[in-house]
Formats: C-alpha cells, sequence, structure tokens
C-alpha cells in the first residue's frame, strides 16, 4: 500500500512547498520506494511508492495529465482490461494503473469511480473546475484520512502526518472513544481526533469553492439476482469468481503469503491459490503460509487443522508462538500509535511475520477476513424467514419454523419471534436488539448517557431501498466487516500489503444477489462455498463449523503479565476522563487475573485505550483535554510527568 498526501487552499493562496515536502518525507516510512510532491499554485500534493506488481514501478506519481488534471493513487486495478479499451487512445504512454484512473477520472469525473473494481484510495483535482475529490473503494481496504477549514482541506493515508502538519489542536473524540470501548467498531468516518475524519468506504468527498459534499458512489444494486437452474451451475459461478478474486491478489513479482489459521477462509484461500500455481496461472514460487499457534504444544482445535492442512499441502508452514508476545507492550513514553487498537498489548506480534515476508522480498499477504459475513457463517435463517413473512406465504413459513426449530433445538414460538418477527421490526442493530455485541460492564454510566450509547447502531441505517429484508438483513453483515476493515490499523503495525479475496467487489454483488438456501441449510452454514471448493479444499476444512476463540490463551498472559499491566491502574487515563468506573474496571481485571469468566476482548480494548490515551500525551503536540467534570484545559504535554512502566 503506498501513501499519499497533499494540501488544497481554498482562497488560491499558493502552497508552501516545504510543507509539501515536510508531508512527503512524513510518508517515506510507508512508502519506501521513492515518490514526488507537486506544488500547483494553491494545489500541493505528494506521493510515496510501496510497489507490489511490475506495472506498479512504471507509474510516475502525482500524475499531470496534458490538460493540467493531477492525481495521487494508492490501488490495484483488477479490471484493467476492460477499460483499456474505452481509454486506449487517450492514455498516450502512460497505460499504468494509475494513468488509466487519471484518464478516466477526466472523461467522466466522479462517475468513473463506479467503473473501477479494486481496491484504493485517491486524490483528484480537476484544474478546470478547480475542484477536488477524496475517494475510497467500497470496502475500506486503503486508509485517507482529512482535516478540514474555511481555507483549506489537508489529506493524507495515515494520521501520523495529519496530527504534526495539519497545525490544528488535538482533542480526543468522545463519540470513537464510545464506540471503540462498547463494540470496538467506531464508525468508518471517525477518527480518535475531534476534527480529523476519515473518507467512508464507498464514499467520495468533493471539495469546490470552498463547499464540501459527500456522497456513495458504490452501493449494492437492491434488484439484483442470481439464478441458476442446479446447484452445480452455482457452485461452478462460484468456483470460477472465487479463482478469479484469488488470482488478482497473486499477480505480484515478489512472492506472496498468507495466513492459514486452520478455518475454512483462510485456507480456502491458500488452496485455491495452489492449485493457481498447480496450473500455471502464476508463476514464481509457491505460496507461504504462516499460522499463529498459543505454543509449540498447542494442541487446540486450530493447531490439528493448521498441521493437517500443512501435511496436505506438502508445503512447510511458518509458526509463530503467540503466547509469550501476548500482553507485551512498550511504555508509553517510547512508542506512539496513532489511534487505539488490541495491538497495542501486542505490539511484538507481527514482527516475526514481518521478518520474515522481509528477508523473503515478499509485500503481499492474504487474509481470510470477510468471508463469515459474506458467506453467511452463522445458523440464522432469519433472511429467509423474514421473506416468507412479508409475502405472507404461511404454509411455508410453518414448514420452515418446524426445519429451524428442529434443527436449532429450540421451541417453535420463539423462532418464529428471534429469526422472523425481530429481524422484520428492528430497523437497525442496536446494543439489545438482536446483536450479540454489548458493553463492558465497566463502562461509565454518566459517560453512556451522554453520547447516547443505547441509540447508536452498530452500523448505519441504510438499507438502500432493499425491497426484501433478506438482503438489507445481510447487507447488514456485510456493513459489519467493512466497518473493521475500514479501521485500517494494519498501518501502524504492519509493513506489508493485506488483501482480502473475500472482500472482492465482485463477490461480494454475487453473494448479496443469490438465493438464501444456497448460503445456508440446515446443517450447513457457507453451502456454497462448501460445495462449490470440494476437490479444492480438504474435506476434513470443508466439514468444520466451528473455530475456537482467543480468550483462554488471552487469559494466561494477562495473568503472567499483571506485575507489568497494575501499574496501568494507577491514575488510569480512562478513568480520569470519565470514561469507565474505576472501582469496576479494577474489579474485572482482578476476575481476569485469576481466571474467572470476563470478555478478554473488553478489557484488551480498554488497556489499549489506556496506553494510546498515555502515549498521546507523550506527543510534542497541544492537547485539548476534558476531564471528568467541564473543565477544559490545554496542556502542553511534554511537561507532564508520567507514570513510568516497564
Amino acid at each position: 500500500m503506498s501513501a499519499l498526501a497533499g494540501i488544497y487552499n481554498f482562497d488560491g493562496a499558493p502552497v508552501n512547498p516545504e510543507i509539501i515536502s515536510a508531508l512527503g518525507s512524513a510518508l517515506d516510512q510507508w512508502g519506501p520506494d521513492g515518490g514526488n510532491e507537486i506544488c500547483s499554485g494553491s494545489l500541493g500534493m505528494a506521493y510515496r511508492a510501496f510497489h507490489t506488481s511490475s506495472g506498479s514501478r512504471l507509474e510516475n506519481q502525482p500524475i499531470i495529465s496534458t490538460s493540467g488534471q493531477l492525481l495521487v493513487w494508492d490501488g490495484r486495478l483488477d479490471n484493467k482490461s476492460e477499460l483499456l479499451d474505452e481509454f486506449l487512445d487517450s492514455l498516450r504512454d502512460d497505460n499504468t494503473d494509475a494513468g488509466l484512473v487519471c484518464a478516466g477520472l477526466t472523461k467522466h469525473g466522479v462517475d468513473f469511480l463506479t467503473k473501477i473494481v479494486g481496491d484504493f484510495a485517491l486524490a483528484y483535482y480537476d484544474s478546470n473546475s478547480r475542484s477536488l475529490i477524496l475517494a475510497r473503494d467500497p470496502f475500506g481496504t486503503r486508509t485517507l484520512y482529512y482535516h478540514i477549514s474555511p481555507k483549506r482541506i489537508i489529506w493524507c493515508s495515515t494520521l501520523d502526518p495529519l496530527l504534526d502538519h495539519a497545525r490544528i489542536q488535538i482533542e480526543v473524540d468522545d463519540e470513537y472513544v464510545a464506540e471503540y470501548l462498547a463494540f470496538d467498531l467506531p464508525h468508518p468516518s471517525r477518527t480518535p481526533y475531534v476534527g480529523i475524519k476519515s473518507v467512508e468506504p464507498g464514499h467520495v468527498i468533493g471539495v469546490s469553492n470552498g463547499q464540501q459534499k459527500t456522497r456513495r458512489f458504490w452501493q449494492p444494486d437492491p434488484g439484483k439476482e442470481t439464478y441458476h437452474k442446479s446447484d452445480e451451475e452455482y457452485e461452478e459461478h462460484f468456483r470460477h469468481l472465487f479463482r478469479e478474486v484469488v488470482n488478482c491478489r497473486l499477480l505480484s513479482d515478489r512472492p506472496v503469503w498468507a495466513d492459514m489459521s486452520g478455518g475454512l477462509d483462510s485456507t480456502s484461500i491458500v488452496f485455491m491459490a495452489d492449485q493457481i500455481f498447480a496450473d500455471g496461472g502464476k508463476r514464481g514460487n509457491q505460496l507461504s503460509t504462516v499460522s499463529y499457534l498459543y505454543s509449540e504444544v498447542d494442541d487446540s482445535d486450530e493447531a490439528k487443522y493448521i498441521r493437517y492442512a500443512e501435511k496436505k499441502r506438502g508445503l512447510p508452514n511458518l509458526y509463530i508462538y503467540s503466547g509469550d508476545l501476548y500482553m507485551k507492550f512498550k511504555s508509553p513514553e517510547e512508542y506512539f500509535q496513532s489511534q487505539p487498537s488490541n495491538a497495542l498489548c501486542s505490539n511484538k506480534l507481527t514482527d516475526p511475520i514481518g521478518n520474515r515476508m522481509a528477508d523473503a522480498g515478499a509485500r503481499v499477504r492474504l487474509s481470510g477476513l470477510g468471508g463469515d459475513q459474506i458467506l453467511w457463517s452463522v445458523p440464522d435463517p432469519s433472511p429467509h424467514l423474514t421473506d416468507l413473512l412479508r409475502k405472507f406465504s404461511v404454509l411455508q413459513l410453518g414448514r420452515q419454523l418446524v426445519t429451524w426449530s428442529s434443527e436449532l433445538k429450540r421451541p417453535y414460538l420463539q423462532i418464529l419471534w428471534q429469526y422472523a418477527l425481530l429481524p422484520m421490526l428492528s430497523g437497525n442493530l442496536k446494543v439489545g436488539e438482536h446483536n450479540p455485541i454489548t458493553p463492558p460492564a465497566w463502562l461509565h454510566r454518566t459517560f453512556a448517557n451522554k453520547v447516547q450509547l443505547k441509540e447508536r447502531g452498530i452500523i448505519s441505517d441504510d438499507h438502500f431501498e432493499f425491497r426484501c429484508p433478506s438482503k438489507r438483513i445481510r447487507f447488514r453483515h456485510l456493513q459489519y466487516i467493512i466497518h473493521v476493515s475500514a479501521l485500517g490499523h494494519y498501518r501502524n503495525i504492519v509493513s506489508t500489503e493485506l488483501a482480502y479475496p473475500f472482500m472482492d467487489r465482485r463477490l461480494v454483488e454475487f453473494a448479496l444477489s443469490l438465493p438464501f438456501n444456497q448460503l445456508l441449510r440446515p446443517g450447513e452454514t457457507r453451502s456454497i462455498q462448501r460445495r462449490a471448493l470440494r476437490g479444492i479444499v480438504p474435506l476434513k476444512i470443508l466439514q468444520r463449523y466451528y473455530k475456537g476463540g482467543a480468550d483462554h490463551s488471552l487469559q494466561k498472559s494477562f495473568a503472567r503479565e499483571w506485575p507489568k499491566i497494575e501499574p496501568l491502574l494507577n491514575k488510569a487515563r480512562v478513568s480520569a476522563r470519565g470514561y469507565v468506573n474505576d472501582a469496576s474496571l479494577r474489579s474485572a481485571l482482578a476476575q481476569a487475573r485469576h481466571g474467572s469468566e470476563v470478555s478478554m476482548m473488553h478489557i484488551l480494548q480498554t488497556l489499549s485505550l489506556e496506553l494510546w490515551l498515555r502515549s498521546l500525551e507523550c506527543r510534542n503536540l497541544p492537547i485539548l483535554t476534558r476531564t471528568a467534570g467541564s473543565t477544559i484545559e490545554v496542556k502542553n504535554v511534554n511537561q507532564i510527568k508520567l507514570t513510568q512502566y516497564t
């Protein structure tokens, strides 16, 4: 993933070249392959490259078109061959991905964004209309942040340069904190800082004459349906499409790695990649894989399935034993991460894979993120039952209720209420409504009321005119994983490009268009995936329906590292700012330490927020601090003495 940044002054004042140069230099750690800055009157852009393919090495960014348009692009264009036919005459000598995108935007404007298939973030300036657009792909796989004021807009792929160069007073966004602590899922337009926003996935920010407009450029087609005559035709369609989305992420001129967790999604990617290699679809080295286990004697289900897959492949797998890496963190005085994430509690967890990939010259790592949500991994028949209820198909609804009552071993009326009536009545996923996520018990009640947490939706209430409740419910699941991807935590912790085959626009649109019984059948979640990949993925993996969590491993590590964690309770920032109830938090941590049943994910979120708040205080930034009361004070944080711990 390359990096981009820029400034646009609305009043026509020339951009200071020194600031653009400083922004470019700040991007060096994310773009080690060089780049350029350009200043053109009131506009300045900077770019740093992170090459993963031979084609990207031919790009010379920022791009200036013959008609004076400017573009910086961080992306991978997966439908390039289709677009070339339309734009070949206007490309001149630049038929790179970035050159093609610049030509498309020059010809079609914002409407061209709907034609792009691939992961991307971009900034494009039209010199004719003196307008700027910032855009991000529909699934948030590349990050893009911005700060806008009455005089200018400044944007960047990462938050750190904005904190250093946006010339704004830093204030922690309590709305972000509430969503992070309660759901681990802030809204994708938010950042931890008031005034700094994130471009939402599938949205474009347009700025003209100092006025900002935001609109969605991609949404699923509510009326699209895929019908085939037989299961075999559906399976062939899925298999062909899945091969395509994996293959386009293998097209690197360097070795490619992949996660192999022992679950269905990551293993499906690995074995499909192996087939592509075997069929000659890609020349070069075989796919390398990496797995995390708690220890060398780990006998969990994950370990058994991972070793089984390794044996079936006949290729060595890299094992990283994470038990010694969990709950390891640096002092906030020596380590800063621009946003809170659980990685702050295990900030060396990714070092082994990062080092091995660097030694091998690899830059792309495939992940199975999104498969659960897109292909329906839960035995939840609500999409089908709500459609039957909407159509008043009483007899068919009755038969399905009997079937699912037997399958889920729950009373008939409970199935009717939980999986048919409640989803029809619920306009959104909120706490306590058809949703297993609940806030931690130590979240301060006053703070929760202040930010109206009970009314806050975990995902946006955007139904895209879906007439069928099933489509609406399925898209909610997709929105959840889009929000996870959009957080962009990987930018802070890895120096590789993470690629998500399941979060490919073509595969997502196909899955949303399928009849629901192709995704879920009694006794078989992700039905089409399991059926289509027979003969490719080992049967033992295809027949696996459950994966274990990491809570037990985290709890063991938490107890081991307690002497280093306990100092965080001394003048805890999360308590002083009124986010959590100090007594309740201490009680929960004590329970976790002694092995009681406590949500380790909520504990990780709280500890990581504490670490982040402390590390933010150590930056040479003017921070606007809101105390637990109503007092507001500005502090030069370098003068604050912090509790030392190691």
